[in-house]
């Protein structure tokens, strides 16, 4: 008999369905208005209105009291409106509220200064003086500076720290003052903490401008941060204690630090500790310039940063403690936020940290109130919260990629494209069990456990790559402006080091957070982590080595990054609401396409365009002939060559500029060639041009660089008197010194003098041209000369009242660090002749256009803007 036929049953699943955004997401069929959209995400509206507040207020001129007005206004509307009903237009009134409220903020964090703020007190031009106040940051050792000259005297480091002052005493007398004060002390600072009171003897100096194109604006920085400027301490006993800190937090934070340090400092060699350090305590002083130059070519420069990276794992580590003591959900994030708190402030709470740990804070209290903790109004509520602590965060870059990386991961989530692959019965409550979607996934409960291990690895890869890809691609362009540098080995590499390092550093966190109660427990975490910092260095070494792993690039223009990544947001936020987002991709691919054309600048104008950069005591001066080709004439400082090196590269890179033609190197003093190597490294050089008097056994760095050239396979020449460098027909590089046959009694005399004539106009640049090298110049045929590079930087005795009558220019730049030898200049060459210095002006254009006229420009003026003289 059989048993009777069962009821055609069908089961409805009703799951609850918790989105991860704060509203439903938009069918297909309903296909919203992108703009409607916005009022679904009332956080990111009035964090949009803020950052345009705040950018208008930094490039506008409105004053404190037109916005003041214009925020009543505001409110009165949305008031007004609020009466009549009209409720899209008082959330249109809202975001106005919001953008005038960013831009009063900004306005009073950026122009207001107190009545007696330090910065009325300081010169651009160093100033003796003796201020009392308190440390606001721990010190921190840098590593000793490059020595350019070996003098044999040993490389001595310098501390950095901020004071806030309270008393500045100067010849004048002694003032109560107000604001913050960055302090560069020559060598090791070890008897001052943070939150002690301190005596400081040093040489002042107001926050410098920016002083090359290209460059980065230290002045803007600091003036963001509150650093009014700086004061150098020649040695470590001109600082004195005066109170140390009674803070019973400090005291404790201190201690805890100290005792991670110890514990680093006893597990790891040498070679990884400056890693160590970067990674897990936030200080990156000791990291060798090598070092960091890999992490950047490798593309994975964001692991030395505590960032959101670091403390996404540092909180999984912490809540996965909390499951293995059996902790609930609550208690465990409980928990998990107090540690990280505490471990902030033994990394010394900088600001990346800050902002990671706000946006960690705020996912945390959504998961407590089970609220949805990682959206898009999550996110903007932690830009709202750093944009409070400090408006100027929305310039600093950290902020940005940090930022950007994070709206990437919430895009991709909000996608789906993150989750675990299960059916989404969510999605189709009405499907039956019986369906094919459904039957088509119960037999993988009957497939062998190691290839349902190998599907669940190959879904987490392939969400490693999307998560790295989407992050590497969109991130690129800010990255290329800071760093003029793409790393295509970073998109391969990432994804493979980012599980690595969670594991790794696990164990460095926990040899930190045992580290404080007890060294020897801590010991073994320690050694691991130093383990796992020699394979992480090793795969870094690797994949800067990499060929084709990494190029240098010009940036691209501040207006092309703005429109791109507005582009980019509509398009995520269209594909987030299934509107149609293919439009809005295509626009970003075409705004791309034209910024590639815009990378290398069409410089061929007619124009041959002349600049000696500000380098302090050396030269670096770029000739850009008329169609387009490039000629360095020395690269080189007292400085050091990695900053003469950078200065030429970022005024290459911000002209557009990829490639230098010909590299001349004027004579054997490093301060005018130390930054040779570092050139070559980074930009293709055509030739290197010299003459035969550079090389010198007795300087190993002569000979080092043109070994270093022949592995690149950069070709070397001999130049000297006669010899003509062809560029463009329209204009004549001439050599006028050294004679090849002549003997010199220095290397200044054996100087290359380099004559540039276009259209008439004559550009002479003599090096360290003096002695019987000068006068073998003199006996030439005068010289109607239209700019005259003041030999030796400016000196008198290389710029004799001879030089000014055989060469009767009518300016002459010296590039000294000081004005030292102005009213010197001034005197020999007369009244007609205008006199500049790079140490007050910045670097110096000169453009001859193809009429013949002659412009000047200064970079830096006393208010930072560029004034163009003729």
């Amino acid at each position: 008999m059989n048993p009777p036929s069962s009821p055609d049953v069908r089961v409805r699943i009703d799951v609850e369905r918790k989105p991860l955004l704060e509203c439903d997401q938009a069918t297909p069929d309903s296909e919203p208005h992108l703009l409607n959209s916005f009022g679904r995400f009332p956080a990111v509206t009035v964090v949009l209105g803020i950052v345009v507040g705040i950018l208008f207020d930094r490039h506008g001129t409105s004053s404190s009291t037109c916005l003041f007005w214009g925020f009543a206004a505001a409110c009165l509307s949305w008031g007004l409106l609020q009466i009549l009903g009209r409720v899209r237009e008082a959330a249109v009134a809202v975001v106005v509220i919001a953008g005038f409220f960013g831009a009063i903020y900004h306005h009073g964090a950026w122009n207001s200064l107190p009545v007696a703020d330090v910065s009325q007190l300081l010169a651009q031009n160093p100033v003796l003086i003796r201020c009392k106040g308190v440390v606001v940051s721990e010190p921190v050792t840098t590593l000793p500076r490059e020595n350019s000259f070996g003098s044999g005297l040993p490389p001595q480091s310098s501390t950095q720290f901020q004071l806030d002052v309270t008393t500045l005493s100067t010849r004048t007398g002694q003032q109560e003052v107000s604001g913050r004060l960055e302090i560069i002390v020559d060598g090791v600072l070890q008897h001052v903490r943070a939150g002690d009171r301190v005596d400081v003897q040093g040489w002042s100096q107001a926050n410098r401008p920016l002083m090359n194109p290209g460059g980065f604006d230290s002045a803007s920085f600091n003036r963001g941060n509150g650093v009014r400027g700086l004061v150098r301490v020649q040695q470590p006993d001109l600082i004195n204690v005066i109170q140390t800190s009674q803070s019973i937090v400090e005291r404790v934070r201190r201690t805890l630090r100290c005792r991670a340090e110890a514990v680093l400092e006893s597990a790891l060699s040498d070679d990884v500790r400056p890693i160590a350090d970067a990674m897990l305590l936030g200080d990156r002083s000791m990291l060798h310039r090598d070092v960091r130059t890999e992490f950047v070519e490798s593309g994975t420069v964001h692991l030395l940063a505590i960032s959101g990276l670091h403390i996404g794992i540092l909180m999984t580590f912490l809540l996965a403690i909390g499951r293995f003591l059996q902790l609930s959900s609550r208690h465990s994030i409980l928990l998990a936020v107090a540690m990280l708190f505490i471990y902030l402030q033994v990394a010394d709470c900088r600001p990346p940290m800050v902002r990671a740990f706000v946006i960690i804070l705020i996912w945390s209290i959504g998961r407590l109130f089970r609220r949805p903790a990682f959206s898009a109004n999550s996110l903007a509520v932690a830009a709202i919260v750093i944009l409070g602590m400090n408006p100027a965060n929305l310039f600093d870059v950290g902020s940005q990629l940090s930022f950007l990386a994070v709206a990437v991961i919430f895009w991709l989530t909000s996608l789906g494209r993150l989750s675990n692959g299960e059916p989404d019965v969510a999605a189709a409550p009405d499907v039956h069990p019986e369906s094919p979607d459904v039957a088509k996934s119960v037999p993988d409960v009957l497939i062998h456990p190691w290839i349902r291990s190998l599907r669940t690895f190959g879904k987490y890869a392939g969400a490693m790559w999307l998560v790295s890809g989407s992050i590497w691609l969109i991130s690129a362009p800010l990255v290329i402006s800071v760093f003029n540098v793409i790393s295509p080995a970073g998109l391969v590499i990432n994804v493979f080091l980012i599980p690595l390092v969670a594991v790794g550093l696990w164990f460095g966190f926990a040899a930190v957070l045992i580290g404080m109660i007890s060294q020897t427990l801590a010991w073994p975490f320690a050694f691991v982590f130093g383990l796992f910092l020699k394979g992480l260095l090793a795969a870094v070494d690797l994949a800067a080595s990499i060929e084709m792993g990494h190029a240098y690039v010009p940036e691209p223009p501040g207006w092309w990054l703005l429109v791109f990544y507005a582009i980019v947001a509509f398009a995520m936020l269209a594909t987030t609401l299934r509107n149609r987002p293919a439009r809005l991709w295509s626009c970003v691919g075409v705004w791309v396409i034209f910024g590639l054309t815009l990378l290398p600048a069409d410089r061929k104008d007619g124009s041959l365009r002349c600049t000696v950069l500000s380098v302090g005591h050396g030269l670096s001066v770029v000739v850009e002939s008329p169609d387009g080709r490039t000629l360095v004439y020395d690269v080189g400082s007292r400085g050091g060559g990695t900053f003469s090196s950078r200065v030429l590269k970022e005024a290459l890179w911000a002209r557009g500029i990829e490639k230098v033609d010909a590299l001349i190197v004027s004579h054997a003093d490093v301060d005018h060639y130390n930054g040779v190597l570092d050139l070559l490294d980074s930009v293709p050089v055509g030739t290197i041009l010299c003459s035969r008097h550079f090389p010198d056994a007795r300087q190993p760095l002569t000979l080092r660089m043109f070994e270093r050239a022949q592995e690149l396979g950069v070709a070397s020449s001999i130049i000297s008197r006669g010899d003509t460098i062809k560029f463009d027909d329209s204009m004549a590089i001439r050599i006028l010194q050294p004679v090849a046959a002549s003997t010199y009694q220095s290397d200044n005399a054996s100087s290359v003098v380099v004559e540039v004539e276009y259209r008439n106009r004559r550009i002479l640049l003599t090096g360290d041209l003096d002695e019987d090298g000068l006068d073998e110049l003199l006996s030439q045929p005068p010289r109607d000369v239209d700019v005259l590079l003041a030999p030796h930087h400016g000196a008198p005795a290389a710029s004799p009242y001879e030089l000014a009558s055989w060469a009767n220019p009518e300016w002459v730049i010296a590039s000294a660090p000081t004005p030292a030898y102005q009213e010197s200049l001034k005197s020999r060459y007369g009244s007609d002749t205008r006199v500049i210095m790079t140490s007050e002006t910045g670097a110096v254009s000169i453009e001859i256009t193809h009429d013949g006229a002659l412009n000047v420009e200064l970079f830096a003026s006393d208010d930072g803007q560029i004034n163009p003289q003729r």
